[in-house]
């Protein structure tokens, strides 16, 4: 996944730790410059420079600070602010960290092994309704932050808490309904260490080490591609904790092939298995003019055809062709990107194959849901994945008329804000929503006169910086201007576009943005991009320089024609 920042660090120097890596050496040191310069005003450490402080990922961060730094000043106010603003959160992550970097508190940390099993039992009944029928994603993201009440500060501790520790009771049923199954198997594979280093030997401790078992022979079973670094670092936690030499080998070698690039980024090809991206990109090229029969272009299409899944003929986020596996479940959002970009070079057949089951995942409103085959539906229904899927549909040659395609569309109307943006909540937030919402109603057949476009396209105007540029922070609030907001917003202004429309100005002052941005390398510097609750997420490096080139092409392939008009 390119350039992993925040919290992803922070487990890097967990494994680290784990493989006998000592507190001053020179990546420990940088890793910690990185969380310092997270630090804020408050004295608390937020997942990247400049956004607010978060309680989880200060109570993630401070253990290791501690560890490597001592009684710093950052230190010192990471624990005031954390005395300040309610209850530490006590969820097995956290806990795990403490444990690693701070051994005095080992003892307290190993006889508090487990929430109410009540209130467990009770959220895992509420998961019935996903949390997309629950969230309103305009207050998660209110288009500026908002510090959290000492009530949501110590409901968000205890959520995490019971959310994260597996219900050793129920661990089937909870895997399955799992919105996030790598955190599931994370917390699993940590909480059974945890027990065990606490010399808990009764019947649920066995049990939750037992199923641990189940769960890694599950990640071996699809080829044993880690699909992301934190059970990548749980399992390497649990193999030294259990004694297993020869397993200790899996992670201990995947986590070698990780490399440290300093300011709080990683790379490393164990996590790099990206459909999204590959899909993402090969679409970007076409944008920036490059043929489909171009090597690079055809290789990619290749490895999407070969990465389909031959069960139900969806994709899922990653696939490894040297071990033919499909870690994850099928998803609408990567198989609809899939299909956009198999057919713009041509290659229809696999994803009219596809068609079948992509229409499966569609809900009784319109929307699709994200996840297929066991995951309990509805699952996590946003904006991206109706909007991918419809375009795939559209492109494959179903009928506009479709009543499929047509209850889509109008769910995608439906959820346009009243200010003319959309949401979305896999990447951030309004400018992201906004171009892909844009991107199916176009598709579709929509004019600039329409109305739900003109609104849209209006909005983004009224986002561009003075520089030329647009950007987003945590929260949904404009801030600096960005790569990926910048190329998204100049491509969705570009969608549809007429000779006389208000627009060129803004696209020549984006596309002016986007040239001055590029680094030496040809690449745009990476920021935040995808969300995963509580003030964690990651950046993808692979995606400003998608966008960027989504942009810029698409506005000098629009401006050309102006010109000769």
């Amino acid at each position: 996944m390119g350039a992993l920042r925040s919290n992803c660090c922070i487990w890097y120097a967990a494994g680290l730790a784990l493989l006998g890596e000592k507190p001053e050496s020179a990546v420990v040191a940088d890793i910690c410059d990185f969380l310092e310069a997270c630090a804020g005003a408050d004295g608390g450490i937020g997942p990247y420079p400049g956004e607010p402080a978060t309680g989880l990922e200060t109570c993630m961060a401070l253990p290791l600070l501690s560890w490597a730094r001592g009684e710093s000043l950052v230190v010192t106010r990471a624990r005031e602010y954390l005395q300040k603003n309610g209850p530490p959160y006590r969820d097995p992550g956290t806990q795990f960290m403490g444990w690693l970097f701070q051994p005095d508190c080992r003892a307290e940390i190993l006889a508090d092994r487990r929430p109410s099993m009540m209130f467990q039992r009770l959220l895992l009944f509420a998961s019935r309704k996903h949390p997309t029928e629950r969230w309103t994603l305009t207050q998660k993201y209110p288009h500026s932050y908002r510090a959290p009440s000492a009530m949501e500060r110590t409901l968000g501790a205890v959520l995490m808490r019971a959310l994260t520790y597996p219900p050793a009771s129920q661990l089937e049923t909870a895997a399955v309904r799992a919105p996030q199954p790598i955190g599931f198997d994370t917390m699993l594979l940590i909480t059974a260490g945890l027990r065990h280093l606490a010399g808990d030997t009764s019947r649920t401790a066995q049990r939750l080490a037992e199923y641990a078992l189940v769960r890694r022979d599950k990640i071996f079973e699809l080829g044993g591609a880690y699909p992301y670094i934190y059970p990548l670092i749980a399992d390497l936690f649990f193999t030294t904790v259990f004694g297993l030499e020869e397993e200790k080998s899996r992670p201990t070698a995947a986590f070698r092939d990780i490399e440290y690039v300093g300011s709080g980024s990683l790379r490393g090809r164990p996590i790099s298995i990206n459909i999204f991206d590959t899909a993402l990109t090969v679409l970007a090229l076409k944008s920036a003019g490059v043929p489909e029969d171009h090597p690079m272009v055809r290789r990619a299409c290749d490895f999407l055809i070969a990465a389909q899944r031959p069960a139900d003929g969806l994709w899922s986020w990653a696939y490894s062709r040297d071990e033919a596996c499909h870690p994850g479940h099928a998803d609408s959002d990567d198989s609809g990107v899939v299909g956009m970009a198999l057919i713009s070079c041509g290659e229809s057949g696999p994803v009219r194959n596809s068609l079948a089951a992509l229409r499966s995942l569609q809900e009784p409103d319109g929307s699709f849901s994200t996840f297929g085959g066991q995951v309990l539906r509805p699952n996590w229904r946003w904006l991206s994945n109706t909007s991918r899927a419809l375009q795939a549909m559209m492109l494959a040659g179903v009928d506009l008329q479709d009543p499929q395609l047509v209850r889509g569309l109008e769910w995608l109307r439906s959820q346009q804000l009243p200010d003319g943006s959309w949401i979305d909540g896999w990447c951030h937030c309004y400018i992201y929503g906004t171009a892909v919402a844009l991107e199916a109603l176009v598709r579709s057949g929509a004019g600039p006169e329409d109305s739900a476009v003109k609104r849209g396209k209006d909005w983004l105007l009224k986002q561009q910086n003075a520089d030329g540029g647009w950007g987003e922070d945590w929260y949904g609030a404009s801030s600096r201007s960005l790569p990926e907001h910048t190329g998204l917003a100049a491509y969705a202004l570009c969608l549809g576009a007429e000779p006389g429309e208000n627009s060129l100005h803004a696209i020549e002052a984006g596309v002016s943005w986007l040239v001055g941005a590029q680094r030496k390398d040809g690449a745009w510097e990476a920021s935040y991009f995808i969300d995963f609750g509580f003030g964690v997420g990651f950046a993808d490096s692979q995606i400003p320089v998608v966008w960027a080139l989504h942009g810029l092409g698409k506005a000098l392939q629009l401006l050309r024609k102006w010109s000769d008009s």
